[in-house]
């Protein structure tokens, strides 16, 4: 191929791929100064999070009244117990999270004071202490309210969590989201 061909074929690839760049450019800026249906994350209200328009429960207590099947009057001390160990977790989740934003500003200052950041440490540690028992006594209320077939149906959920968390562990993973709790496993 002669010179003048050359630079004519690279000259024409130069247009093309600035045009293309122009577009996906344009693309972009026009994509971020038009609102997106799929962008608007709307939450439930606090008090709304874990019912649906119809009173029932989600998430994760639906999956447990579902699993143990029970009746009118269980349900509604179970409802109660379950209301009240999320508002207990929440304060707690919230406690960790303050201490943790405390613990990085420590961190990031210039000269970070080690009697702090292990005084943090400690609260954070205590505070995931505090949440086991909660969670502990909570499971200890709905045992209280099952009858023995629904104990050993309690029993065998419990004895399969561990393996139900290893398991989503690994299958996140595997999608591409690395579990941050396994990070350091």
């Amino acid at each position: 191929m002669d010179i003048n061909k050359q630079k004519k074929l690279i000259t024409w690839a130069v247009i093309i791929l600035v045009i293309i760049n122009l577009g996906a450019i344009g693309l972009l800026i026009y994509r971020s100064y038009t609102p997106s249906e799929t962008t608007t994350i709307t939450r439930p209200a606090q008090e709304d999070r874990f019912h649906d328009n119809r009173g029932h429960r989600r998430g994760p207590g639906q999956f447990l009244q579902d699993r143990f099947q029970f009746n009118e009057a269980q349900l509604e001390k179970f409802n109660q117990s379950v209301d009240e160990h999320q508002s207990r977790m929440q304060e707690i989740k919230d406690s960790i999270s303050l201490c943790r934003k405390k613990l990085v500003e420590e961190v990031v200052k210039d000269n970070p004071d080690t009697a702090t950041l292990e005084e943090y440490i400690k609260r954070t540690g205590i505070l995931h202490s505090k949440m086991q028992r909660e969670t502990t006594n909570h499971f200890l209320e709905i045992q209280k309210i099952a009858s023995p077939e629904q104990k050993e149906e309690i029993r065998s959920f419990l004895l399969d969590m561990p393996d139900r968390r290893r398991m989503n562990s690994h299958r996140e993973h595997r999608r591409g989201r690395p579990n941050h709790r396994n990070r350091n496993r």
